[in-house]
């Protein structure tokens, strides 16, 4: 079973004359492999980086995120569902295009974690 979508990544490292801060890439979740890639573009052979589901070891939203989510009249741009996923090598900073997506997100890399802790807690 796959996740997969879109969502905006922060730049790793600022550069000199960079004009954009956040770069919209392809997220895939493979639960059959236990790796997830994030491509440049959703076409399957596209340039990509890969880690495995151990890689993953937290996901959150910020807590000003979440204190704007309270006031569900007000209207919000897109890519502005903000939350952040750590791994071993990194803290990514993603922007899911919805409530609902980020939602989507957040829920399966949770799930992520709760598995290596589980898994984790096995083999020790």
């Amino acid at each position: 079973m796959y996740v997969q979508g879109f969502m905006k990544k922060e730049a790793h490292e600022k550069k000199l004359f960079q004009t954009k801060n956040y770069y919209k890439r392809y997220f895939v979740l493979d639960h059959k492999t236990q790796s997830f890639r994030i491509h440049k573009s959703n076409n399957v052979k596209s340039d990509f980086k890969a880690f495995t589901y151990s890689d993953i070891q937290r996901v959150t939203i910020p807590a000003d995120e979440e204190d704007r989510n309270i006031d569900k009249n007000k209207l919000r741009s897109r890519w502005d569902f903000k939350f952040h996923l750590q791994t071993t090598e990194r803290i990514f900073i993603l922007c899911a295009a919805s409530y609902d997506e980020r939602l989507y997100f957040v829920h399966t890399f949770k799930w992520i974690v709760e598995i290596n802790a589980y898994q984790t807690d096995l083999y020790f």
